[in-house]
C-alpha cells in the first residue's frame, strides 16, 4: 500500500517537451505542515527522489521512469514467476564520486527486508514481492530480480525502493554474510549476534545528522532548524544525473507553516511558492482569491488517500459484526464529506479508488445511515438499551472511546459528528484525540478500541497484505483492526498471485464485498488532493502519486 507514499519528494523541476527554456525563480519555497519527527533517511520518506533516488518508478502518465538502472529484460519463468533484469546507468553515482554497484541494490534490498528493521521505509510492503537477486558475475552493472506474483503488479513495484549507499549505512559489511532469504527470516528472537548488533546501530543513528545524507540524487541538504525549515541545495554533478530537459531550482527551501490558514495566506503574499494537502476550507477561499488576483494555479486531484473508521475486532464488543454494522449506520458518510471536506472528495466502499473502474465493486452501495436499523441490530445481539446505555446480559456498557490525529482539523470535525450521532442512538463516544507518533504507537501495540486514521495507497498498490491479512495483525503490523478470515487471506493471495488483471479484479472484488459484510473499518471516502502554487510556474504536472503531482517532472508548460 504504500507504493510512492511522499510527503517531500517532489521538488525536481522539468520542462517536458519544450524547446524553450522557461525562467523561473531560482530558490523554490515549499510548505510544509510538519516537520518530521525523525530527522533521518532511516525512518522516514521524505526527500524520496531528491537526496536518494528509486531504482526504478512510475511517472504520472504511467510511463516507467529509468532512475538509477534501465530494465534491460524480462524473462518469464511461470505465469507468477519472473526475472526482471537490470543494467545500472553510468550515471548512477553516490555524492562522492563512487559508482552506483550491485551490492547497494543487495545491501537495499536486505536492509527493507529485515525485520529487525525499525520505522517504515518507502518500498519496504511491497518488497515482498522480490524473492531473490542474481547478480552477474561476468558484467557488475547488471543484476536479476526474482519476482512472484502477478506480472503487472511485480513489473511495477521491481524497481521501485530507495537505494541506500552500503558504504555509508554499512561500512563493515557485515550484511554480505547473509542471502536474502536468510535476512527476511530474521526477528529478535532468531537473529546471529552480528546482524542484531548492526540493527542496534542502524536503528539508533541519530536524527538530523547529516553524514547519512549522502545519497544519489541532485540535492543535498544544506542547512535546517528544526521546527522552521529545511534547505537543500542543487549539487555540482546534477547534470550528468538528469536528462537533458530537467530544470532544476538552485534551492529548495520547505518552510515549515502548521496553520492551514497561515499557509494559504503565505501563498498568497508570495512567501512561499507551492501548499500541497490544502484542507477544503482554505481551498474554497483560494479559489475566492485567484477570482480577482488571477495569480495562483488551484489543481484538483483524484488521491489515494482512504480515510476511515476502524474497530479494533479484539475488543469484545466489537467482535460481533453485527455491532460494527449497527454502528455503521449511525455514520453518515455523505453528510461527513459536504461537511467535513465541502465535496473534495469520493465516497467509497472499500479500499480500491472508484476511479479504478475495473477492480473497483461497483456493486456494494455505500454504508446507509439509518439509526433505526442501528437500535435493531443492537438488540439482535444481544444489546439492551435501559433508557440511557447499551448493556449486555454482563453488564458492560456499550460506549468506547475515539482516538485520531489531534492536529487534523478534518479528523477533529469528524470525531464530533461521529459522536453526535452515536449519542442521538445512545451510545457515549469519548473522544481522544493523540500526538500522531502516539497514535501510531497505541495502534501498532492495539491499546484502542476505536480510531479515526487513513492509508495511503497508489494506482498500482494492489497488494493488501499489510492492511488485512491476519499475518499483519501481530503487534507492530499495520492490520490494526485485527481483522482477517480464511476467506479474506484467500483472496488477498489470489489477486497478488493472479496471471492478469482480469484475474485480479474477481478477486479484489470479493475482498471488497468481504470487507463490506464483515466492516471491521468503516471506510469514508478517498481525499481529493487539493494544490496550490504560484503562476510564477509553467503548469504542474498533476499525478495520482502522493502528494499530487509527479516528483520526477514539477512542472510543465502546457
Amino acid at each position: 500500500m504504500n507504493q510512492k507514499l511522499r510527503l517531500l519528494g517532489y521538488s525536481l523541476l522539468f520542462l517536458a517537451g519544450c524547446t524553450s527554456q522557461v525562467d523561473y525563480p531560482s530558490q523554490l519555497r515549499i510548505q510544509i505542515n510538519s516537520f518530521p519527527e525523525s530527522f533521518s533517511p532511516i525512518k522516514t520518506n521524505e526527500f524520496d527522489g531528491i537526496i536518494f533516488q528509486f531504482l526504478s518508478e512510475r511517472d504520472s502518465t504511467d510511463k516507467i521512469v529509468s532512475n538509477l538502472a534501465e530494465l534491460s529484460e524480462k524473462i518469464t519463468i511461470n505465469d507468477t514467476i519472473s526475472l526482471f533484469g537490470f543494467t545500472l546507468k553510468s550515471s548512477a553515482k553516490w555524492a562522492n564520486g563512487a559508482t552506483v554497484s550491485n551490492e547497494d541494490i543487495f545491501f537495499t534490498l536486505k536492509l527493507n527486508k529485515c525485520r529487525l528493521r525499525s520505522g517504515i521505509s518507502s518500498g519496504s510492503f511491497h518488497l515482498d514481492a522480490i524473492k531473490a537477486f542474481y547478480p552477474d558475475s561476468a558484467n557488475a552493472r547488471f543484476f536479476q530480480l526474482e519476482t512472484h506474483g502477478n506480472p503487472e503488479y511485480t513489473r511495477a513495484v521491481a524497481g521501485d525502493f530507495l537505494v541506500m549507499p552500503e558504504h555509508i549505512f554499512d561500512p563493515q559489511k557485515a550484511l554480505r554474510a547473509y542471502s536474502l532469504e536468510e535476512i527476511s527470516t530474521f526477528n529478535e528472537e532468531n537473529a546471529p549476534d552480528d546482524v542484531r548488533k548492526y540493527f542496534e546501530g542502524f536503528n539508533g543513528i541519530a536524527p538530523f545528522d547529516s553524514v547519512y545524507f549522502k545519497g544519489s540524487g541532485p540535492y543535498q541538504i544544506e542547512s535546517y532548524y528544526p521546527d522552521q525549515s529545511i534547505s537543500l541545495t542543487l549539487t555540482e554533478t546534477n547534470e550528468e544525473k538528469l536528462p537533458s530537459k530537467f530544470q532544476l531550482a538552485d534551492k529548495i527551501n520547505y518552510v515549515m507553516i502548521t496553520d492551514p490558514t497561515a499557509a494559504r495566506f503565505a501563498l498568497q503574499n508570495n512567501e512561499v511558492d507551492v501548499i500541497t494537502q490544502v484542507p477544503a476550507t482554505e481551498f474554497v477561499q483560494l479559489e475566492a482569491f485567484n477570482k480577482t488576483s488571477n495569480s495562483l494555479n488551484l489543481y484538483q486531484q483524484a488521491g489515494f488517500k482512504f480515510v476511515f473508521f476502524g474497530f479494533n475486532t479484539r475488543q469484545p464488543k466489537f467482535s460481533s459484526k453485527d455491532v460494527r454494522i449497527a454502528l455503521s449506520h449511525v455514520i453518515d458518510v455523505q453528510g461527513i464529506i459536504d461537511a467535513v471536506r465541502l465535496g473534495y472528495a469520493e465516497p467509497t466502499v472499500g479500499p480500491v479508488h472508484p476511479v479504478l473502474s475495473d477492480l473497483y465493486n461497483a456493486d456494494i452501495s455505500t454504508y446507509a445511515y439509518n439509526p433505526d436499523q442501528s437500535r435493531a441490530l443492537l438488540e439482535k445481539s444481544g444489546w439492551n438499551f435501559d433508557g440511557n446505555n447499551w448493556k449486555n446480559d454482563a453488564g458492560e456498557t456499550l460506549d468506547f472511546e475515539l482516538t485520531y490525529n489531534g492536529a487534523n482539523p478534518d479528523y477533529q470535525k469528524i470525531a464530533l459528528i461521529v459522536q453526535s450521532e452515536a449519542k442521538k442512538i445512545g451510545v457515549q463516544v469519548n473522544l481522544a484525540p493523540e500526538e500522531s507518533g502516539t497514535l501510531l504507537k497505541r495502534l501498532r501495540s492495539h491499546q484502542f478500541e476505536a480510531v479515526l486514521y487513513s492509508f495511503v495507497g497508489s494506482p498500482r498498490a494492489y497488494d493488501y497484505s499489510p492492511l488485512f491479512h491476519t499475518a499483519s495483525a501481530a503487534p507492530g503490523k499495520m492490520n490494526f483492526s485485527g481483522f482477517g478470515t480464511d476467506e479474506s487471506d484467500r483472496e488477498i493471495e489470489k489477486a497478488i498471485l493472479s496471471t492478469s488483471r482480469e484475474e485480479m479484479a474477481i478477486h479484489l472484488k470479493k475482498l471488497q464485498q468481504i470487507l463490506h459484510e464483515e466492516r471491521p473499518i468503516v471506510f469514508l471516502y478517498f481525499e481529493q488532493s487539493l494544490i496550490a502554487t504560484s503562476k510564477k510556474f509553467p503548469r504542474l504536472n498533476i499525478s495520482y502519486y502522493r502528494p499530487g503531482y509527479d516528483p520526477v517532472g514539477f512542472y510543465q508548460t502546457h
